[in-house]
C-alpha cells in the first residue's frame, strides 16, 4: 500500500521463516515495532511476501542481505530498524 519493504534473510527454509512472521504479526509480537504498526494498520492483505534472491552458498546470505539493506536503506522505504543485517546463522535454540 505504501511501498515499503523488510529486508531479511533465511538460511532455511523461506516458507518456514515466512510463517514465523506472519504467527508473530498476526499475533501482535513481532519484534520489530515499526513493521508491526503498519501491519496492524494497514491489515494482512496489504503485504506481500517475495524472495528477491537466492543464495546457494550460506555463507554468502548476510552479505548479500547487507548489499539489499545499503541499496535500499536510503530511499527511506523500509521496515527495517537498522541499516545493518543480523545474522541468525550461529543462534541456536537452547
Amino acid at each position: 500500500l505504501n511501498g515499503k519493504m523488510y529486508i531479511g534473510s533465511s538460511a532455511r527454509k523461506f516458507r518456514l521463516r515466512w510463517e514465523q512472521h506472519i504467527e508473530q504479526l498476526n499475533g501482535h509480537r513481532h519484534p520489530n515495532d515499526y513493521l508491526q504498526e503498519a501491519w496492524d494498520k494497514y491489515g494482512r492483505e496489504h503485504f506481500l511476501f517475495n524472495i528477491i534472491e537466492v543464495i546457494d552458498d550460506k555463507n554468502l546470505i548476510v552479505l548479500r542481505e547487507q548489499f539489499w539493506l545499503d541499496v535500499l536503506w536510503s530511499t527511506g522505504m523500509l521496515y527495517n530498524l537498522t541499516p545493518t543485517a543480523n545474522s541468525q546463522l550461529e543462534f541456536k535454540s537452547p
